[in-house]
C-alpha cells in the first residue's frame, strides 16, 4: 500500500504542474506574450505500470476449469453438506483463488480462524475486482478442495470451528502443484488433523454450518 500511496502522490504533484503551466500559458496568451516552447511543457502525466496495487489472475499451479470446479466442490458437499447456489459458488471458486496464492503452513494457524482467513478473501476479492461471498462456508469448502492445506474441524459449544494450515511467511511452503488434481482423482477431498487445543477467551471464532 505504501507504493500505491507514494506514486499517487507523484502523480498528483504532476498533475498540479500541469495545471499551474496551462494556467500560466492562458495568462501569456491574455498578455500578447509568445507561448513556452514546446520542450518547455509538461506533458500530461502517464501512469507507470506498478503505480496501483494489482491483483494479477496469475497462479504458480494450472488451475481449475469451471467444469472441474464443479467437480471439486461437488466431492467437497458429499463429505460436507452445505446449501449451496451460485452465490456460493462464486465464492468458493474465489476463495480457491485466493488460497492458491498463499503459504502452507507447518502446524495449524491458531491465531488467525476460519473468520479471518475468510474475511481476507472476501477484502482481496474486492479489491481484486472480483467481489465473492466467502464467509458463507465456501472458503473452508475451498480448503478441503485444495487438497494441500492442513485443516481441523475442532467441535466447541459454538458449532464446527475448523482452523488452517496457512500464512503470509514467504519461507514457509508453496502451493504443491497437482493437489487438487488428487482430489478429483481420487473423489475425496483432504482429511481434516487432529483439532488444536481448547481456544483461549480472545481468540475468534466462526461458526462453518453443515448440514445433514
Amino acid at each position: 500500500m505504501a507504493k500505491e500511496f507514494t506514486d499517487r502522490d507523484r502523480i498528483a504533484a504532476l498533475e498540479a504542474q500541469n495545471q499551474q503551466l496551462t494556467s500560466e500559458i492562458a495568462e501569456l496568451k491574455k498578455a500578447g506574450r509568445p507561448e513556452p516552447s514546446h520542450h518547455q511543457q509538461v506533458a500530461a502525466p502517464i501512469q507507470e505500470e506498478g503505480v496501483r496495487v494489482s491483483h494479477p489472475q496469475s497462479y504458480s499451479i494450472i488451475m481449475p476449469t469451471t467444469e472441474q470446479y464443479e467437480k471439486l466442490l461437488n466431492i467437497v458437499l458429499r463429505v460436507y453438506p452445505m446449501r449451496c447456489d451460485q452465490e456460493f459458488f462464486r465464492g468458493f471458486v474465489g476463495s480457491f483463488e485466493r488460497i492458491a496464492s498463499l503459504r502452507r503452513s507447518a502446524s495449524l494457524n491458531t491465531a488467525q480462524g476460519v473468520q479471518y482467513w475468510a474475511d481476507e478473501a472476501y477484502r482481496f476479492l474486492q479489491d481484486r475486482g472480483t467481489p465473492a461471498e466467502t464467509t458463507n462456508g465456501s472458503y473452508f469448502a475451498a480448503v478441503a478442495a485444495s487438497g494441500d492445506v492442513d485443516f481441523s474441524l475442532a467441535r466447541r459449544d459454538e458449532g464446527i470451528i475448523p482452523y488452517y494450515a496457512l500464512t503470509f511467511d514467504t519461507d514457509a511452503r508453496k502451493i504443491s502443484p497437482g493437489a487438487w488434481q488428487r482430489v478429483l482423482s481420487d473423489c475425496q477431498p483432504r482429511a481434516p488433523v487432529a483439532a488444536p487445543a481448547p481456544l483461549r477467551n480472545n481468540q475468534r471464532t466462526a461458526q462453518v454450518r453443515i448440514y445433514g
